[in-house]
């Protein structure tokens, strides 16, 4: 029974990183595909980071976005 456990682990362990993989990303796809990747939770805090260092006005959409999903 532990096999099927460890391998189920190293599976989850693995798409997790994609939650953390996928905001970066979204800094070099097209502008089309920025909705789909806003539903990943990690989306609006890395793209609030991103407009605070650019100095973006826009930073408050981002910071709505973070504490609303």
């Amino acid at each position: 029974m532990r096999g099927p456990v460890k391998v189920q682990g190293i599976a989850l362990m693995k798409l997790s990183g994609l939650l953390f993989i996928l905001p970066a990303l979204s800094r070099y796809v097209p502008d089309i595909w920025q909705l789909p990747l806003a539903l990943v939770p990690t989306y609006w805090p890395a793209h609030l980071l991103w407009a605070l260092q650019t100095g973006a006005p826009v930073a408050w959409r981002y910071l709505a976005g973070s504490v609303l999903y």
